[in-house]
Parts: structure tokens; sequence; C-alpha cells
């Protein structure tokens, strides 16, 4: 019997007989129930409830004369180890006071083989339970793997690991006992030997205990002790956590928690649950009482259940001086604070997308240094604070705190000006007395307050503060965003948590007047209390007045970046002198968007640094360097670092100054490394209405591109495209015949079938698209925004469109039809007929539903824009006003020019319609032997190679790269198809595709000579 064969009883004692000698005969394995007893819960003195997700309880026979050893085999009928269930099971097995009606065993000689999981994910296990004094409950020890999916190594681990539990030569030696119980136990150092496996256990353990919460938690009534925790939580935070989210939350709190308090006494030889309450620092006693509170007995939720005892016993097993030692030897790229280096590992491993959801995201120590040195520059140079941060009056708030690295870097830098300064009192009676009175933070995740805390006790501790005193860390679990300033005095609360919050609102009534930090990122906000909404809408106005901002989706400014902002500046609102530094997403820079924050900001501050450190996979920025531009961050949007300064009597609004950083992520932290606040390469701007942009534009030339035409308002009729939001099911390369099979263009030269049910299409945008079921229509597409450094946001299409048509990070594509059909199937142009009388004016010609030598139609005027929209001299002349809303054309200066560059437009629209038939001219050829799979894209030698031994040759590199809606030419074609076999049928796309932009760089060409015929130029300053 092999391991990965074994999936019930019979496999496993089978196994163990082959494999450690069992001493069980082969006859008894026709018939397993001849060596095993089942028990039913009145058997043991339970009630029904403790076997509720258990399939069945057995014994196994003992095989020798007074067997010391009492062996159960458990089936849970769950999808784990249903730890609560089994503990139950234990209590009934070993003595009590007033006997049993069964045969008992001390625990520790208790074996219990278990079995859960379905097909391949049933798991195998041996569990034992060891007690190591009279005051503690067993704590369970557990060894299982699942056989048929683990890794070869793991497998082979694990057989080595259970060889301890080979039958004895010799049953009646004593040895047995203690053999069998050795197997369960760790030894210092045995098990865990680097950060990376005992962040691997601290990671399994805290799911193991987040689910034992969730399973208490959807038994227990509500007033049982689990909802209670659970309601303090909410209510102290006054946020709205869901049930997993909160037991996520408690998990993470027990198990760092544990772990931080290890780490503040290495040198501690023995750790047990009194240890770490005791451990936890005067400076954190929130984090005190709720370990206190959860390694007691007397609540009803005993600590043993939520697997504390294992906890201890790994932390225990390591050494924790080496642990850290560790740290130091693996931080780097940015992260050299070890703390926050493993507690992302932790957090990688336990729920990667915890961090996603909260937008959450650690920041890399040369920006936090370049931060921190700058606030100190500023105050010594602005505020007169010639001590920096050791100035009395400098009070300093980080309210998204995470695991205080700005705070300890804060600390640090104050630790160095005290030892160059000639104080007379020693390092510790400065902090007791001035830096805990002005260092605040705010955290609304348990885990990492407990890490933040831990790190800055350890900071204190190993810059000589001697924690002689009771005055804690002005670190608070709270939520920034909630409005707390009425709270009453927290010395009224026993609870700890209320009390938390409590003092946190007293921190936005103090004397704050420097803010720091790395707010979290995210679009779809949580935070959306009543307080901070108010504030919020200072920020969606139309710059100066009290209208209300005219945008038909706004919740880009509802980022929760943006509402940590808002926060800074109404804590800081009474300051005459303070300074706001984040690091945060960048695109509040010139977002349409964000244009009345970007006023109300103006306003409210005297000056405005910012620098880019671009990064943005979305962009398409080009720059003027060999290597990729990389994010500081894992993320995929660009940040900048600002700072907002606030000077006394200051008048008019804010000063403001740009640079900016490009390049790789080593190249950007080199920079941060190397270069001081006033050595920036500041580039002072100045900006103006309408969007009062705060990095720089060239609208040099702006009054000739306002005086064309806006296309968004020539073809009024337009909404975004579709979105499914289930594409993998509504979308195909086939028809649908479901009765709603629609064709749909999904990328450039992409078109799909479109399952357009509209009861199953989330956005299915039907007031427009319902122009292209069963009509022949025209579509103009655009963008209102892109960012970009080769603009090609505009697009004729003949069918619906997908909202991710075009390439952008800002917005989505419109869908402009040139017609709009009636329930009868009439239909008329979708145009502004009195921007049609300007041009009838001016080239002398009439609209009409048809065209002639004397009339025009709105497809004429449509591919009039598409031509001037495809000329690259316009293109470069209005790049960054093209980025920045609906495009513009000129108005057509006479009838010849008009009809010459409608008819270019025309051509282009039937090329990327692929309504004409376009030759091979190009001669591309797709070349080798093989099955045509795109195992790979590869473009080099004018070739595309899909895999090792085929190929399309004869490609330019400028038609590889040459730009269309964004995307470039047809490489986010292929990269849809990797892993897919390519067809006849697809080749020939592919070969036509190329053809056409070949086709479409000539007709550019020569747009622009139509102009220059002309003499008309596009100046480009």
């Amino acid at each position: 019997m092999q391991l990965k064969n074994v999936y019930d009883l019979e496999s496993m004692l089978k196994y163990c007989t082959e494999h450690l000698g069992w001493a069980i005969d082969e006859e008894y394995f026709e018939d397993i129930d001849d060596i095993t007893y089942d028990f039913y819960p009145e058997d043991l003195g339970l009630k029904d409830e403790a076997f509720a997700k258990i399939r069945s309880l057995k014994q196994v026979r003992p095989f020798v004369d007074n067997q010391p050893w009492g062996i159960f085999a458990i089936d849970f009928e769950s999808k784990k180890m249903e730890s609560s269930a089994l503990r139950k099971i234990l209590y009934a097995l070993i003595p009590k006071k007033r006997g049993a009606d069964h045969k008992t065993w001390a625990c520790e000689n208790l074996l219990f083989l278990c079995f859960w999981g379905e097909s391949a994910y049933r798991t195998v296990g041996f569990v034992s339970f060891e007690k190591k004094d009279g005051n503690t409950l067993p704590s369970i020890k557990p060894l299982y793997c699942t056989p048929k999916i683990e890794e070869r190594d793991v497998l082979e681990s694990f057989e080595h690991r259970i060889q301890g539990l080979a039958w004895p030569r010799n049953y009646q030696d004593n040895s047995w006992v203690e053999t069998w119980r050795s197997v369960f136990k760790t030894q210092r150092g045995q098990v865990v030997r680097d950060t990376k496996r005992l962040t691997e256990h601290l990671a399994d353990i805290a799911l193991r205990i987040s689910n034992n919460l969730e399973e208490g938690f959807n038994v227990e009534l509500p007033t049982g002790s689990v909802h209670q925790l659970y309601r303090r939580f909410n209510n102290a935070l006054n946020i709205s956590l869901t049930a997993k989210e909160f037991v996520d939350m408690y998990a993470q709190t027990v198990v760092y928690g544990l772990f931080c308090a290890r780490c503040m006494k290495p040198e501690l030889d023995g750790f047990t649950p009194a240890d770490a309450v005791e451990c936890v620092p005067s400076t954190n006693p929130l984090l005190k009482e709720l370990l206190y509170e959860c390694c007691q007995e007397s609540d009803g939720r005993h600590y043993d259940e939520l697997d504390v005892l294992e906890l201890i016993d790994l932390l225990n097993s390591v050494d924790i001086s080496g642990i850290l030692s560790d740290f130091n030897r693996q931080t780097g790229m940015g992260k050299e604070d070890p703390v926050v280096y493993f507690y992302e590992g932790f957090l990688d491993l336990y729920e990667k997308e915890q961090k996603k959801r909260r937008g959450v995201y650690y920041t890399p120590m040369p920006v936090v240094n370049f931060m921190v040195d700058a606030v100190d520059h500023i105050l010594r140079t602005e505020f007169g604070c010639s001590n920096g941060y050791l100035s009395e009056n400098v009070s300093i708030l980080d309210p998204a705190a995470g695991t205080g690295t700005f705070l300890r870097k804060i600390i640090l830098k104050m630790h160095d000006e005290f030892k160059k300064s000639r104080q007379t009192e020693s390092w510790s009676e400065y902090v007791r007395r001035s830096l805990l009175s002005r260092l605040f933070g705010f955290e609304f995740m348990m885990a990492p307050y407990a890490v933040a805390h831990m790190k800055l006790a350890m900071t204190l501790r190993d810059t000589g503060y001697d924690f002689d005193s009771d005055k804690r860390l002005q670190v608070y679990l709270a939520n920034s965003l909630e409005n707390s300033t009425d709270a009453p005095d927290p010395t009224e609360f026993a609870d700890p948590l209320v009390r938390e919050s409590s003092y946190a609102a007293s921190v936005k009534r103090g004397d704050i007047n420097v803010i720091i930090g790395n707010p979290p990122y995210r679009t779809d906000s949580i935070n959306k209390g009543d307080w901070i909404m108010e504030l919020m809408l200072d920020y969606k106005k139309e710059p100066g007045t009290n209208q209300r901002l005219q945008e038909r989706n706004p919740k880009v400014i509802n980022e929760d970046s943006v509402k940590f902002l808002r926060f800074a500046q109404e804590v800081l609102k009474e300051r005459d002198q303070a300074v706001i530094a984040f690091i945060h997403p960048h695109s509040y820079m010139d977002n349409l968007t964000f244009r009345g924050m970007r006023w109300n900001l103006l306003q409210n501050f005297a000056a405005i640094y910012t620098i880019d450190l671009h990064g943005n996979v979305m962009s398409r920025e080009t720059f003027d360097i060999a290597e990729r531009d990389e994010n500081v961050f894992d993320i995929q949007q660009g940040v900048c670092i600002s700072f907002f300064v606030k000077r006394p009597n200051h008048e008019g609004p804010a000063r403001v100054f740009y640079s900016d950083v490009c390049g790789s992520r080593v190249r950007k932290y080199d920079y941060l490394n190397r270069t001081v606040f006033p050595n920036v390469a500041w580039r002072q701007i100045t900006p103006t209405a309408p969007y009062y942009f705060i990095k720089p534009k060239n609208f040099s030339n702006a009054s000739s591109y306002d005086s064309g035409v806006k296309i968004s308002e020539l073809f009024p009729q337009g909404l975004g495209g579709i979105k499914t939001h289930d594409d993998a099911t509504l979308v195909s390369d086939t028809a649908f015949t479901t009765g709603h099979d629609q064709l749909y263009d999904y990328r450039p030269f992409d078109t799909k079938h479109l399952d357009y049910d509209l009861d199953k299409v989330e956005r299915p945008r039907y007031e427009v698209m319902r122009h292209f079921i069963g009509r022949e229509n025209i579509g103009i597409v655009m963008n209102r925004q892109v960012v970009t450094d080769n603009w090609s946001h505009i697009q004729m299409v003949d069918h619906m469109i997908d909202n991710r048509l075009h390439y952008s990070r800002k917005g989505i594509p419109v869908l402009c039809p040139l017609y709009l059909y009636d329930d009868t199937g009439s239909r008329r142009p979708n145009i502004n007929i009195e921007l049609v009388r300007q041009i009838e004016n001016r080239v002398g010609m009439q609209f009409a539903d048809t065209s002639d030598d004397d009339h025009f139609t709105v497809v004429t005027i449509a591919d009039y824009c598409y031509a001037v929209l495809h000329s690259d001299s316009y293109r470069i002349a209005y790049q960054d006003l093209l980025s920045i809303d609906f495009p513009r054309v000129p108005y057509p200066e006479g009838k010849e020019i008009f009809l010459q560059l409608a008819a270019k437009g025309e051509k282009l629209r039937k090329l990327h319609t692929m309504r004409e038939n376009s030759q091979n001219d190009l001669g591309i050829v797709f070349q080798g032997v093989g099955n045509a799979e795109i195992a790979m894209v590869e473009y080099s030698d004018e070739k595309i190679r899909i895999n090792r031994t085929q190929y399309f040759s004869g490609i330019r590199e400028e038609l590889w790269d040459f730009p269309f809606g964004g995307y470039r030419s047809l490489q986010k074609w292929f990269k849809d198809r990797k892993r897919q076999t390519l067809t006849a049928d697809g080749i020939a796309h592919v070969i036509k595709v190329f053809n056409i932009l070949d086709r479409t760089a000539t007709i550019m060409s020569e747009i622009d000579e139509v102009y220059a015929q002309h003499g008309i130029t596009f100046r480009c300053d």
C-alpha cells in the first residue's frame, strides 16, 4: 500500500501494517469491522451535536495485551479537521473525577487516525495531544497530508516523520509510549530554521484559527462569545466587517500578537500564554488586554480551541534571535524593514487578496526615508523649527500607519538628532516627556496594528528606552475616515476597543501639524460614512463654484487615497503652518474628474510639491531611456510623492512644483536614496482653468485647437462600451444559439460573438447598442481621456463594442452611432444640426440624407473627422489636448479640402471595418513546420515567432509597434490567444491586418500631404 492510495481507515491500517509493522493479521482486512468498535455520542456521554460534523468514530481494538495506546479513527464530514469536535471526544476519553462508563486513557496515550475532505483533496493524518502541566489544557499535535496532490518532497517528509510510529519489537518495553509521543514533539530549531518556514507555519495556524472562529460563529447564538467580539470590533471601528473579515482579523491578531510578544524577549527560555501577555510592552495596552482575553478560559471560548497552544509550541521551537537575524539577510530591494518583509510574506500566504481588497501596500524604505527627510527639511526651512522633529511644537500623525514604517523612521531620526544635540535629560526621559506625546498613528487592520506596536517598541528598546513607564505609544486601532471627534472621555470605557477609538478622537481634536504616510489605494472604497462623504463634497464641485461636478461617473474621486487627503486637510484646517506628505496615485495630478479637488487644494495650501514616480502599466508612457519603467510598488497604477504646505498669511493659489523620475525600480530607489528635497529638479508650473492640472501640459496652441468642433458634441448620442462582467461565458469566437447572438468588436481587429441577453449582461448599454441590432449602421468610437505618448484612440466600427475596445486607464471608449433607429425601422442621423450649419457655411454644401457634388451626409462628416484624427502632424501638435477630453477637429476650410479628407477617411473606415479586400502587398508568409500553437509571441528581424519552429515573416518593426486604439498592432490579439492553435483563417487574418496597418500608414501620410497642399500646418510649440 502506497501513501498516495491511503484514503480511509482500511487503507491506512494496511499502510501501517506494511510500512510501520503494525501487528495486524491480513485476514482482518477482509472485514474491517472485526478489528474496530463503533462509538456514538451516547456511548461517550455526549450530545448529538458533538457528532454533527463527524461521519464515524471507531476504536481500533488493541492488538496486544495491556496495549498502552488507545487508537481511534475519526472520519470528518467537512473539508477540514474539526478541532472542537475532536477535543470534545478527547475530554470524553480521558479520566474524570466522577469516573466513566467506558475505558479511558491519559490524553498523551491517545492516537487518532483522522480523515477529511473528498476525492483528490482527501486528507489523512495522525493526531495526538500533549498536556504539559496541570494548569493548561492539552494542545493538539497534528501530522497530516493530502496524498493525491502533495508534492513528492512533502510526502517523503511526512513518511519520514511517521516512521517513529513503527510497532515496537518489544511491546512490553515502556519506551513504546515515549517513542510514539516523541513523533509529535518539536524541539528548538528542529522544525523552523528560517523566516520562510516560520511564515508558512504561522499562516497555516492563522487559517485554522480563522476556520475555528468561523465555525463557532456559525453555530453559536447571537449572544455567544464570538458574536460579542464581532460586535465589539465593528462598533469600536465604526465599520461593517463581514463575519469572514472579522475572523480573519482576529486570527491575525492572535497569531501576530503572540509572535510580536515572543520577539520582544527573544532571550526567554520557555514561552507560555502568560508570558505572552507579560512580554507585550506597556506601550501597547490594547494588544496586552486582547491577548489576555484570548488566553483565558472563562469567557466561553477556550484558547486551546483557537490552537493557541500549538502556536505557543511553534514559537518555542525556534530561536527568535536567529529568526530576527535572518530578516536582515533576506531584506533588500526597498524592503530593509525586516518586520514588514516578514508580514508581507505572511499576508501573501494567508490571504493575498486581503491586501488587494483593502488597497494595502507597504512602503519601500527609500520612499520612506526620502519623505521623512523632506518633511524635516520643510520644518527647518519653512516653519522655523531648527530642531526638526525634535521641536516641541511639532506633532506628527500617520493616518494609515500600517506596520509603522514612517513612525519608526521618524523615531530613528529623532534619536540621531537627540544624540547630536546637547540635551540635559536622558533619551528615556525625553521619550516619556516629549516623543510619546507628539507621535500618533491610526490603523484599523488589527494585524498591522500589532506589528506597528511591536516594531516601534523594538525600535525604542534598541535606541535605549527603558520602558520604565506606563505611558503608551499613541498608535491607535481606529478608522481615520470615521467621525469620532465628538467621542467622550476614553477613561469612561471599560472595553479596550472602545477606548482606542475614543483616544483617536482626541488626537483629531489636537494640535497635529504634520501628516505623513501611504494611504490605501482602493477605488471601490468601503469607507462611506456620512462624515467623510460630507467632506468629500468639497472635491465634487466644478472649480470655483458650488455647482456639482459635471461627470457621468465621478466614483473614481471616492478612492480611499483621496478621502485620506481630504481627511488630512480637515485635521489641519485650523493650523497656520502644517504639511501633508503622502505617496499616493499620480492620477490626482491630471485626471479630469479630480479638477474640483485640485482647485480646492490650490486654494487651501501655499505650496504643492509633487515627484511623479510614474510606473503605471496601463499608461503606455514612453521615456528617453532604454530600460522599462517600473513601479516602486507591486501594483499597476502609477504613484507620486506629494507635499502640501500651509504657511501663515498666504494669499492666492498655491505655488506648484513638479519633478519626475522614470525607469526601473532600482533607478527610482537609487534616486530617492541619494537626493535631498532642496536638490530635486523642481519645475514650477501654473495650473489653469478649467482643469487645473498640476503636472506639465503643452497647451500653448490651445486656442487654435479649441476653435475646432468637439466630435462628442457633433455626434451627441453616445455611451460607453458594453461590460458583460462574464466574458468567459458571454463572449465567444463562435456564434451563440441562444437567440441573442450579436457581432461584437471586442478589441481592435478582433470581432467576436456576444450573447446579448439583457438579463445576463451587466451593463448592456442598450440605449445605444440597440441601433446596431439587425440594422446597418456605422459608429465612431472615441475616448474622453487617455494617458499615452502616442494618441490613437479613434476608430470606426459597424458592430457593438466592448468597454475595453481601447486601451486606457482613464475611462472607457464611447460609441456614437451615426444613425438612430426608431421602432418602425426608420432612421435619422445622430448629428448636432446647429454644428452642421456651421460646416455648411464653410464648405458651401448642404447636409442631406444622400451625398452628391452639392450635398454631404452624416457619414461624410464622420469620414472627415476620421481623416483629421489620423493626421500624424495633428496628433503630434495637439497630443496633450487630445488626451484630456473628447477630441476636437478643425472646421473644414472649404469644399475641396473637406471632400479630399473625407475620401481619405472613407478609405480608412473601410479598411478598419475590414469591408475592403486587401492584398498581401507586404508578402507576409507563415513559415515553419509545427502544429501552429501560439506558445510564445516574440518579435525580431521582421519575424513574429509563435513557437520554436513557426513564425510570420515580412513584418516591419513599425507595423509590429503600430498604435491603434491604445494597443500595439496585433500584440494584444496574440496575447489573448496564448496556448491556442492558429487556424488557416487565423493565419489569413494576421496577414490581412498587417497589410491594413501598412495601408493605414500610407493614407496617414497622404492626409498630411493634403494639408500641405492647402498650406495648412499644425504648430507644436
